[in-house]
């Protein structure tokens, strides 16, 4: 069995640190906001679009960023079920070309035992689905159809912006409930 765990929105907030760095409020336990013109959950005024957004992104900006809230536990209950040498971290990077070397850093940081363990990926996810036992844990809609449509196994952390938004401020459990099911 292989697992694939994605970094951005599952062990890194990117979200809270992006509301940060422009300097809205944030509260993770009171989301969702209203969606943006470019479909961001901004306040619609602020009218953001992924372009900018992404320049944003350089590697100070992921140097800097901090763990969701419940990544640690999310990555204990990882560690319950597979090996070290099992797990791989998977995630795309922003098209600020900083953007790669920040995740490796942040990761060098946060997760220091991954470090050679990730990959930064700018081909879809799902070209490794295909791998014999793989499994993705992600937090991204398009991630996990792509996924389970080239074959693989996948589990959608609960975010306010996916499909299992109901169960946002209980992610882990969910996620150790599907592990658990095998």
């Amino acid at each position: 069995m292989r697992c694939f765990l994605d970094i951005d929105g599952v062990l890194c907030d990117w979200t809270g640190t992006m509301h940060r760095r422009l300097g809205i409020a944030y509260d993770y336990a009171n989301w969702p906001y209203a969606k943006g013109p470019d479909g961001w959950y901004w306040h619609n005024d602020l009218g953001w679009s992924f372009d900018a957004v992404s320049q944003l992104c350089d590697f100070e900006f992921w140097v800097n960023a901090s763990e969701t809230h419940d990544g640690r536990e999310i990555m204990t209950i990882v560690r319950r079920y597979f090996e070290l040498n099992e797990i791989t971290l998977l995630t795309a990077p922003m098209p600020n070309v900083m953007s790669a070397s920040g995740k490796i850093e942040w990761v060098r940081r946060h997760y220091p035992e991954f470090e050679r363990r990730m990959m930064v990926c700018t081909a879809s996810k799902a070209i490794l689905a295909a791998l014999p036992g793989s499994l993705l844990i992600d937090d991204g809609p398009c991630n996990i159809r792509d996924w389970t449509a080239a074959g693989g196994r996948a589990i959608t952390v609960p975010r306010w912006w996916n499909t299992e938004h109901h169960l946002a401020l209980k992610s882990a459990s969910v996620v150790e409930k599907h592990l658990e099911k095998g």
